[in-house]
């Protein structure tokens, strides 16, 4: 069977850029709600914008990686909420070029291409519209794979490796196991370069340029408490993961995963049925690829696991598996038929509808409201069928509205929690200036609000989530000051549903010296959480 007509590559390139601008800039054009845990994003960059240093005016338990964007785009743009997300776009838009010449070097057709760059888009990229280490790390792994490739692959230029050494440290220094994964993962590759072209040039390139960027990037820092923050075995820190978080994951969940292993193994198992063994390794392309991406598949199964949070951090791997079997179809079928191409297309937009059709159902149900219409509750079905219970206490819904703060513009807060913003903006000790301010809450923007700088010292943690951010040492000291009154205010949020998010022994520090002056819904919008506010007796 034979259609007619095809896509010009140039035509089909310009699609590829068209959809990687849209899907990278569209949040600019949006409001959202404020986002759980933004505010860590905020406070780093901040800091760093008033001329902070990391470990030495704070310490957290990464690198300073990850807020090195965040704080440029402040320097730029003013530290304000949408700042960030203007931050994420340019992450965004970088990672989908990088993504793209990747392919490239693997020799993919654009058609193939503009495939694999749009289940990037709708499966990874339409989420990650805020700024976050999870993300970051894999944005600055992505940089460091393009170039170790680029020089393997087209142009063996040996600041192509320098630099691939440069952003293996900034994701080193952004999250540890994504980067110990990003390293692993470039020099394997330029082992399995050495396998084809025994020299051993490329490697020792590699590691001198990672020991030069250890002198500049690292050993600065070790004058300060730096090995306390960033050694999570290092007492009083305990590690968060096991063994069994691996093998209960990959065996109860990873369908996706290891149906993608399945396939690149059949794809594999067909071409040597076909040439033979020996034929095969001497395709490099093929054998590196096959490789490549059998790595990105095994590193998410690791990072599902170690880094958890958002649960859609690792679905990057759904374009590099993706793009793998493509690359092997793409010689017995024309992806660039204009009757296959748009096929193809409008089938992953089927695939991938979850993220896009959460957005669009506001937007669909005014459209055609019946078409969206749940059923009476006393039809039995799908969404009815749940156990009645008297002791459910029915909760009014959450309102989302703009705040009237510079810091805000663009971003819903809950009408409580303006509320509560312009009763802290009221008191009469935020107006006498000078103003102390230990905030153990999502309300970190507050720093920039009431004219405060956030409180440093080596020892001063970033944010206080206890057991990741906050030990013994960093609870002990809080509590000494607290006990001093060296704040005239302190936010703490409770959020109760959260094991050991906020220390509460901090909180059990301040009712001998503070009073708690209200408390209201936290910008989270959850129902649980609530932020006390408290000032000196």
């Amino acid at each position: 069977m034979s259609f007619s007509g095809s896509l010009k590559n140039a035509n089909v390139k310009w699609i590829v850029f068209g959809t990687i601008v849209l899907f990278s800039f569209l949040p600019l054009l949006l409001k959202f709600p404020y986002r759980v845990n933004i505010y860590v994003t905020w406070e780093g960059a901040y800091r760093m914008y008033l001329g902070q240093i990391p470990f030495k005016d704070f310490g957290m338990p990464l690198g300073y990686g990850f807020w090195i964007i965040p704080f440029i785009f402040f320097k730029l743009f003013g530290p304000y909420m949408m700042t960030l997300i203007k931050a994420q776009a340019f992450i965004n838009f970088i990672s989908l070029i990088v993504f793209r010449g990747i392919l490239k070097l693997f020799k993919l057709e654009e058609a193939t291409i503009f495939f694999c760059i749009l289940i990037m888009c709708l499966s990874f990229t339409l989420i990650n519209f805020w700024p976050w280490y999870n993300h970051t790390v894999f944005f600055f792994e992505l940089l460091a794979i393009y170039f170790v490739l680029l020089y393997i692959k087209r142009s063996s230029k040996f600041y192509w490796l320098v630099l691939s050494a440069f952003f293996v440290w900034l994701a080193l220094l952004t999250k540890q196991d994504g980067g110990a994964l990003s390293t692993l993962f470039v020099f394997s590759l330029l082992v399995i370069d050495f396998i084809y072209t025994r020299t051993w040039k490329p490697l020792l390139i590699l590691i001198g340029s990672f020991a030069l960027f250890y002198i500049v990037l690292v050993l600065p820092f070790l004058q300060y408490d730096f090995t306390y923050w960033f050694n999570y075995g290092q007492s009083p820190h305990y590690s968060r993961v096991n063994s069994y978080h691996f093998i209960n994951d990959i065996f109860t969940q990873s369908q996706w995963l290891k149906a993608y292993i399945l396939s690149i193994m059949l794809i594999v198992f067909y071409k040597i049925n076909n040439v033979g063994i020996k034929v095969l390794l001497k395709d490099k392309n093929f054998i590196l690829f096959a490789l490549f991406t059998i790595g990105i598949i095994i590193q998410a199964i690791i990072i599902q696991v170690t880094s958890f949070s958002p649960p859609t951090v690792n679905f990057y791997f759904h374009s590099f598996a993706i793009a793998f079997i493509f690359y092997n179809l793409q010689s017995s079928i024309r992806f660039n038929n204009v009757v296959v191409f748009v096929a193809v297309s409008g089938l992953i937009f089927f695939w991938k509808s979850d993220n896009y059709w959460k957005y669009s159902q506001p937007i669909i149900s005014k459209l055609a409201p019946s078409l969206l219409a749940p059923p009476p509750s006393d039809v039995v079905a799908k969404g009815n069928w749940a156990a009645k219970s008297d002791s459910v206490v029915k909760t009014e819904p959450v309102i989302w509205v703009e705040s009237d703060m510079r810091s805000l513009k663009g971003i819903k807060i809950p009408k409580d929690t303006k509320e509560g913003l312009t009763y802290i903006k009221k008191l009469d000790i935020v107006n006498k200036g000078n103003l102390k301010v230990l905030n153990m809450s999502n309300l970190t923007f507050l720093a920039h609000e009431l004219n405060y700088e956030p409180p440093s010292g080596e020892n001063f943690p970033l944010w206080f989530h206890k057991g990741v951010a906050v030990f013994d040492r960093e609870i002990n000291m809080l509590c000494q000051k607290v006990q001093n009154s060296e704040y005239d205010l302190i936010l703490f949020e409770d959020m109760p549903d959260v094991d050991n998010f906020f220390p509460y022994e901090v909180r059990d520090c301040l009712f001998p010296n503070y009073i708690q002056a209200t408390k209201f819904l936290s910008p989270t919008g959850y129902k649980t959480d609530s932020v006390e506010v408290y000032i000196k007796k």
